[in-house]
């Protein structure tokens, strides 16, 4: 699909859809993975921001056709975003505003829409990419006939709704650009042989992490873990740049949580930004160069991933990589990721609004001793300052905000 598509052309793809890329051979490969029908009739749930995200008035000039929904509070599903950046007390401005991102979460009774665009950089283009690509996804999917009989096919929509996306964005945004994640929780047939009943599709490009948790076993699991393959953005126009999102599946239980994390999140989650030692970090797996996955998930008590029930959630005959390896040679910090956001969810009361507001204020206090450094720097009197008392003051204070743990994003 080139940029120079028209207006009316890509309302009118986006609303009847595009030739799909899901194959025959599917079919035979994945007969026990079949989905019941969405049920679309009543929005059990519904949020959307920051500042009421696609469903402001504001949003209906940058997205040209907004989805028309409005937010359903409910207890399945939440969303929730804040800046880690500091303020400048002189100018009473926030450093990186506005916030560019954008999340949508999207329930029914069988099916769920979940997303979450990170906006690049800063600025109004930057949020008008988030807006306008989550947008052109949650309205393609939020179709009965993009949910297939079964999950290849499923998952085959998916990638034509990142497509359009790429041209809306490059249309729309004026120049900005955006990583975008979706996630699609559908409900297996009875019939079906898979055990937990729900499977959860994931088509992800960029740097947005997802996580499943397990009321049953309380174990954490990260679902997007390929992170050093995920480059890739919307709206670069540049064809040496990924458009192509990476495809997922992964088995779900009733009563599991999906949690989309930005990278203002999930980082403040990892070993790099938290400055955990290699001795430290291999207690989250073994102390040779390649830890195995059955020791790592004996430690935090998860299945292993080449379990039966992971074998079943698999399926390759659409773009993908070599998951499995990725996941191995990037266990330990997967590891620490999964271990710290478990004792997080713990400490929450186990709502999805609980676990929201517990990742929001870990994430405000995690960083607040970098914050406070670089506020404090903006009170400077730069100006009375000799040049040699200026180069020693700035020093400082590089070296206390990169010692201070966390990361300052969105």
């Amino acid at each position: 699909l080139g940029s120079d598509v028209g207006e009316l052309s890509i309302w009118t793809l986006i609303d009847q859809g595009l030739p799909h890329v899901y194959k025959a051979e599917d079919r035979h490969i994945h007969t026990s993975l079949r989905l019941e029908k969405p049920q679309l009739q009543t929005l059990i749930g519904a949020v959307s921001g920051p500042d009421d995200g696609l469903f402001s008035k504001e949003t209906e000039r940058i997205v040209r056709r907004p989805l028309g929904l409005r937010e359903v509070v409910s207890n399945v599903v939440a969303g929730g975003s804040v800046s880690l950046f500091e303020v400048n007390e002189t100018t009473n401005t926030r450093t990186g505003d506005p916030i560019a991102d954008t999340y949508c979460g999207l329930a029914y009774a069988n099916l769920s829409v979940l997303c979450v665009a990170d906006g690049v950089q800063w600025g109004d283009s930057a949020k008008a990419a988030s807006l306008v690509a989550s947008n052109t996804v949650c309205r393609y999917m939020l179709n009965a006939k993009r949910v297939g009989l079964f999950a290849s096919e499923t998952a085959s929509h998916l990638l034509s709704a990142f497509k359009l996306a790429a041209v809306a964005v490059n249309k729309y945004a004026n120049g900005g650009c955006t990583t975008l994640c979706v996630c699609v929780v559908v409900k297996l047939t009875e019939n079906s042989s898979f055990d937990p009943g729900w499977m959860l599709l994931c088509a992800n490009l960029g740097d947005v992490k997802v996580f499943s948790w397990s009321r049953r076993t309380n174990a954490t699991r990260e679902v997007t873990f390929a992170e050093h393959e995920l480059q890739g953005q919307l709206g670069t126009r540049d064809s040496r740049v990924c458009e192509v999102p990476t495809i997922y599946t992964f088995p779900c239980e009733a009563d599991d949580v999906i949690i989309m994390l930005s990278d203002g999140v999930h980082a403040n989650l990892s070993v790099e930004s938290l400055s955990v030692s290699n001795h430290k970090l291999r207690l989250f797996g073994q102390t040779s160069d390649e830890p195995t996955q059955s020791s790592l998930s004996s430690q935090l008590g998860v299945p292993d991933s080449d379990s039966k029930l992971h074998k079943s959630a698999s399926w390759g005959s659409l773009p993908s990589l070599s998951l499995q390896s990725a996941r191995v040679n990037h266990a330990r910090p997967i590891a620490f990721r999964e271990h710290l956001l478990s004792d997080l969810i713990l400490s929450s009361e186990g709502t999805v609004h609980s676990i929201r507001d517990t990742l929001l204020e870990y994430c405000v206090e995690i960083t607040r001793r970098k914050r406070d450094i670089l506020a404090s720097s903006h009170l400077v009197d730069w100006k009375s300052l000799s040049a040699h008392d200026a180069k020693a003051k700035s020093k400082q204070l590089r070296d206390a905000t990169k010692e201070a743990p966390g990361k300052l994003d969105h």
